[in-house]
């Protein structure tokens, strides 16, 4: 997904399974927050907000849904959005 805007990807639930999640490109001040869902609610993930090029694997807890979560974009905000399970 591309984001030039505040906006939000969501992937389905990766039950306890590893996920790469990525976003590169032009940031323009942008921050990018890794949220799970969990007990009713969209929490922020542990060492989960970022503002440069960045891509992470970790392992996802049970049956939680993630998002990834622009805010502050700028004019030239140009980011490439990524979550994906890994596989191996």
């Amino acid at each position: 997904m591309i984001a030039t805007t505040n906006t939000t990807l969501e992937a389905p639930a990766l039950d306890g399974r590893d996920y790469q999640v990525s976003a590169l490109g032009t940031w323009n001040g942008a921050t990018v927050t890794l949220q799970a869902y969990q007990d009713g609610e969209w929490r922020p993930v542990p060492d989960g907000a970022f503002t440069a090029d960045f891509e992470v694997v970790r392992t996802n807890g049970p049956a939680r849904l993630l998002r990834l979560v622009v805010t502050n974009a700028g004019g030239s905000t140009n980011l490439s959005l990524n979550i994906t399970e890994v596989t191996q």
